[in-house]
């Protein structure tokens, strides 16, 4: 894997991450669907590549959604740090915050698979 694609690859991932939230915010849920499952598709392609790990390197980003995207796709591999990450984004206010939260609660109740 070279370092380049895995750089695509995230830049993608954030790109997505950030246009699916725009799109919650306006209210266009056509939008908001295809990009979630634009998202999806490209975490499927980053855990089949081998690079998940870099997702870790995204719980420092500036935006508080990519944080707490890359932190729920974090789950299984660091959860301390993933749910620490949670813990800090679902501060923020607004449904960046609320999804944060929710996220957090219902993976310590073990309601959430993550691949």
């Amino acid at each position: 894997m070279n370092n380049q694609f895995e750089c695509d690859l995230l830049s993608k991932y954030v790109s997505k991450v950030i246009a699916q939230s725009v799109a919650l915010e306006e209210g266009d849920s056509t939008r908001a669907n295809r990009l979630y499952r634009d998202v999806s598709k490209l975490f499927e392609q980053i855990v089949s590549e081998g690079c998940r790990h870099k997702l870790l390197e995204l719980l420092d980003h500036e935006e508080p959604v990519v944080r707490s995207k890359a932190a729920f796709h974090s789950l299984s591999i660091d959860p301390s740090k993933a749910e620490s990450t949670l813990e800090a984004v679902s501060q923020e206010p607004g449904i960046v915050g609320f999804n944060a939260g929710m996220t957090l609660s219902e993976w310590r109740k073990g309601n959430l698979q993550v691949p």
